[in-house]
């Protein structure tokens, strides 16, 4: 269901046209888990924000939490992950959703 590993992405014949690199998204376990008790209409939604992330991780609602991780919001859940540059990785650790008790 959620395999986001987006490869490098080239034309296929040798044209001026050139494909911006994809960022190779991994995400954890329990972020997967979380992920399949989500109500479904939520659960598309997360899944298209991590398609997202694949082309930009940084688009979107995100906020740096210090060192290499950061937060993307989607509606009422949150997205936590970390970012690799040199890699061009992203792994996702966790997807929370946000209460009014969360914080």
């Amino acid at each position: 269901m959620l395999r986001l590993l987006a490869a490098t992405t080239a034309p296929s014949t040798t044209s001026e046209l050139t494909w911006p690199e994809m960022w190779r998204v991994n995400v954890a376990g329990p972020a997967r888990k979380a992920l399949k008790r989500f109500p479904m209409l939520d659960r598309e939604r997360i899944t298209a924000a991590l398609g997202q992330m694949a082309a930009d991780p940084f688009g979107g609602d995100v906020r740096k939490l210090g060192g290499a991780s950061y937060r993307r919001r989607v509606g009422s859940y949150r997205i936590f992950f970390d970012v690799y540059p040199e890699l061009r990785f992203v792994q996702v650790t966790a997807i929370t959703r946000r209460t009014s008790t969360t914080y």
